[in-house]
């Protein structure tokens, strides 16, 4: 991190008043997120979904080693969160790995739980 007082990356003020006081701030509730819709499920595969009101390519900001996840907050699926797999851009396309719990249930899947 970079400061504005001569390139330093810490800030020193009051130092013979005050010593040195080392903090570090995290701001965990500023993160990239974006709220969207389901377009369409794709009837083969429901892991498969659309959402026509993404405006911006997800490949783009991926960073090497991490991957996106999606949280639903609504349907069958609300307070479940998923990993993307892969999304397309040109068909606004995303892939989500499907989740299994402990006693082997599947999520998504073509019963109760579905996008």
């Amino acid at each position: 991190m970079k400061f504005v007082s001569g390139g330093e990356s810490y800030l020193e003020k009051n130092t013979d008043k005050y010593g040195v006081i080392e903090h570090t701030e995290l701001f965990n509730d500023i993160y990239p997120h974006r709220e969207g819709t389901i377009s369409s499920v794709d009837g083969g595969d429901i892991t498969k979904f659309t959402d026509d009101g993404m405006d911006f390519n997800l490949n783009d900001y991926l960073l090497p080693g991490v991957t996106a996840k999606l949280h639903f907050n609504s349907g069958d699926l609300g307070g479940y969160e998923f990993e993307v797999y892969s999304y397309n851009n040109s068909t606004k396309e995303f892939t989500i790995i499907a989740y299994k719990d402990e006693q082997g249930y599947e999520m998504p899947n073509k019963g109760e739980f579905r996008p």
